[in-house]
């Protein structure tokens, strides 16, 4: 199982699905990969409204061990929704 994982991730960056874009530039960005990039692909902005990704970071929140300020980039980063091709 941990083999078709790790095929997974493998095909997505090779796919350019892990290249960084505008987004993860930003201070949030970087945070995601710091604290959430060990367990999780790049998120689907789209798979939560805000109130899903506060939610989300909420049920995280021994594991991240965030400040106020970095909860706040990391969750802009994570609400964003990226510019249309």
């Amino acid at each position: 199982m941990r083999s078709v994982a790790a095929c997974v991730v493998l095909a997505a960056c090779l796919t350019g699905a892990c290249a960084p874009t505008g987004l993860a530039r930003t201070p949030g960005g970087r945070l995601y990969r710091a604290k959430c990039g060990s367990c999780h692909v790049r998120p689907e902005s789209a798979r939560f409204d805000r109130g899903g990704w506060v939610r989300v970071l909420d049920a995280h929140r021994d594991r991240l061990r965030l400040d106020g300020g970095q909860r706040l980039e990391l969750l802009e980063h994570l609400a964003a929704r990226p510019a249309a091709p």
